[in-house]
């Protein structure tokens, strides 16, 4: 067992695990489990000697013709030669170890926040680098074929040193615009070899493998060393499962998105308009993070060349000018991202690239205006003073009908008579403003607009994309009246927004609120002669008597 706090012998790896990751789980080889080990690579053997995979390849590549079949021959042959240069049993004989921590991002230019996984695999290898190499090897040509059938350098392979390791890294998003940073790496140190997804907790444990000092380590955690003490020792494998740290990344997701209901949230229109332009977006973003702003900002002016009415192009320019000091530039840029459609005024109020603007009357003059357009933009369409149970509402629908079968005349005298029933109803004076649209009479089709919306026919959305409306788009009366019904939009879905964010945020404390009575679990695996054994506990949280679902928890058993 852990007999004392820090000693997790033979588990030597565990140590460089930080203290705030939601899972670990570590073992190593056990002479005493060679059976087992034999008789699985007999199945192993015996599955490969079956011919299986030869007849699943052949069914695979049946439908590609001889130009393909030969591309695929490449590739098989290609990672075939780099998989039989490492020795695979030498490193699943070796100690080790796995870890996830829950982390919360910012997605990208939304206002909504993510719990992303961040993980690390450790083994100890030997001290001689050739595994490694072949791995490199392997990672390098996953990258480069990736890049090939893509036609572009979306996968960019980086070498680096850290903590007196060799890293190689690649961050997967690094061509999607806006994307959050999703790096994987491979990274050396001595003996020991990490596999890792997410920078983060790859730069904790590096940080702990090279400074035995270092503190904040899963194996001191005293609720980690407390439930191992519980269990018999682990010989062969110990996983440690804590329920707090991955529950709290995801409180702060559930409150950003309560938060996001309560404010105008972030809204991006003009994004994606020329594939050329999100292209060379794309290579400003990659140059962005490996931390090469000057062409970052090269690469998005570029970008901007190509495709001037793109939000998204024009507020990354504006990040990228910030940083490389351009400060007049980026408040020029930030100003035409927002008009042009980058409505998100959570993103801009916070994004760190922008930092030396805060403080600017300018710079908090557009965060309002962004606020301010989100809220427009964003507000679900609706109706309100009218019933759809009244007479005016059985005509209205008839004049539809006939709206759709051409017969406009038709539909013009049935949104009269509704009207002529209820005169402040806004459907039929709708509904009279797209007959009136569809005969021609632009006039007559503008202020039926204005009185449908002033009535109460607050849909933004329904009038922007109303086929009916498409000959009076031009005239700064439909502007007028569509400004208007994003403002009643708004208005009214403001009145909603504080009972749906109670509700939400009652709903997800009560979830977690529950499933926090589980503290954490702890797992040992042992072996004596030819039997396995698992063993472990769930520790219950200090208040979990005061919860309801106590009861659950301690029926048939004493806590």
């Amino acid at each position: 067992m852990v007999a004392a706090q820090g000693e997790t012998k033979p588990f030597t790896l565990v140590r460089a695990i930080p203290d705030d990751v939601f899972v670990c789980a570590t073992g190593h080889y056990n002479p005493e489990r060679q059976f087992l080990y034999d008789y699985w690579s007999d199945v192993a053997d015996a599955f490969f000697a079956s011919g299986i995979t030869e007849d699943v390849l052949g069914l695979l590549t049946t439908q590609l013709d001889e130009q393909q079949r030969a591309e695929f021959d490449r590739i098989w042959d290609r990672f075939g030669g780099i998989c039989r240069s490492i020795d695979w049993e030498q490193l699943d004989r070796g100690e080790f170890v796995f870890a996830e921590r829950m982390t919360v991002f910012s997605g990208g230019s939304a206002n909504v926040r993510g719990a992303f996984p961040n993980i690390v695999v450790m083994v100890r290898a030997d001290e001689s680098a050739s595994n490694y190499t072949g791995l490199v090897e392997m990672f390098e040509a996953a990258a480069d074929e990736i890049n090939g059938l893509s036609g572009s350098n979306v996968l960019r392979v980086v070498e680096s040193e850290k903590y007196d390791a060799e890293i190689h890294s690649v961050n997967l998003l690094g061509s999607v615009p806006g994307a959050p940073s999703m790096e994987f790496a491979l990274t050396r140190r001595g003996d020991v070899i990490v596999f890792s997804l997410g920078g983060e907790l790859l730069e904790d444990v590096l940080a702990r493998l090279a400074d035995d000092s270092a503190g904040g380590r899963l194996a001191d955690d005293p609720r980690f060393v407390s439930a191992f003490q519980q269990l018999p020792e682990a010989e062969d494998s110990m996983v440690f499962f804590d329920m707090q740290n991955m529950l709290r990344p995801l409180e702060q997701m559930f409150r950003s998105i309560a938060l996001r209901a309560r404010g105008p949230g972030d809204v991006t229109r003009n994004t994606g308009l020329n594939a050329k332009a999100s292209q060379k977006n794309a290579e400003a973003l990659n140059a962005y993070l490996h931390g090469e702003y000057q062409q970052a900002y090269e690469l998005a002016n570029a970008a901007r060349e190509l495709e001037p009415r793109d939000s998204l192009v024009l507020y990354n320019l504006a990040c990228f000018s910030a940083l490389v000091g351009k400060r007049n530039d980026a408040l020029d840029w930030l100003e035409k991202a927002v008009e042009a459609g980058f409505y998100a005024p959570s993103k801009i109020a916070s994004d760190s690239d922008l930092a030396s603007l805060r403080g600017d009357p300018r710079f908090e003059e557009l965060v309002s205006r962004a606020a301010e357009l989100a809220r427009l933009h964003s507000a679900r369409d609706i109706v309100v003073n009218s019933s759809r149970t009244s007479e005016a509402y059985r005509i209205t629908t008839q004049g539809w009908q006939a709206c759709d079968r051409g017969e406009y005349e038709e539909a013009l005298k049935l949104a009269e008579q509704a009207l002529a029933l209820a005169p402040d109803d806004p459907r039929p004076r709708y509904l009279a403003a797209c007959a009136h649209a569809r005969l021609g009479h632009a006039d007559q089709a503008l202020g039926d607009l204005r009185k449908a919306v002033d009535a109460g026919f607050y849909c933004p959305q329904h009038i922007s994309d109303d086929p009916d409306l498409a000959s009076v788009r031009e005239r700064p009366e439909y502007a007028q009246a569509l400004e208007a019904a994003r403002r009643g939009a708004a208005a009214h879905g403001a009145d909603d927004t504080d009972t749906y964010e109670s509700l939400f945020l009652n709903l997800m404390t009560r979830i977690m609120r529950s499933a926090r009575v589980v503290d954490c679990i702890a797992a040992v695996e042992y072996t004596e002669g030819y039997t396995t054994h698992q063993d472990s506990i769930a520790m219950l949280a200090p208040d979990a008597a005061d919860d309801p679902l106590y009861s659950v928890f301690v029926r048939g058993g004493t806590v």
